[in-house]
């Protein structure tokens, strides 16, 4: 998974300039862990069924938690300059 970092904005409110030039930053990180199920309950919302039942399949969703131990490592970004144009 690449996490992808916009343009930051400046910090003091007079001049909101963005202070990176436009350049993005792309950071890879690398998992050295286990990850596990933490956690399955059904989604309560809305609608309980989704589908139709004859074009798509009816179904039920549900949110699933997942648990990381270990390590995350992220090592030095790459510059994307001009992302945003």
């Amino acid at each position: 998974m690449r996490i992808m970092q916009p343009p930051l904005l400046a910090s003091s409110f007079p001049d909101m300039e963005i202070t990176s030039n436009d350049e993005w930053v792309s950071v890879t990180p690398v998992y050295k862990g286990r990850w596990r199920i933490a956690y399955i309950q059904p989604y309560e919302g809305g609608n309980e069924l989704y589908g139709d039942g004859l074009h798509y399949p009816q179904i039920k969703p549900f949110w699933i938690g997942a648990k990381f131990t270990g390590d995350i490592h992220l090592a030095g970004g790459v510059k994307y300059a001009g992302k945003g144009e």
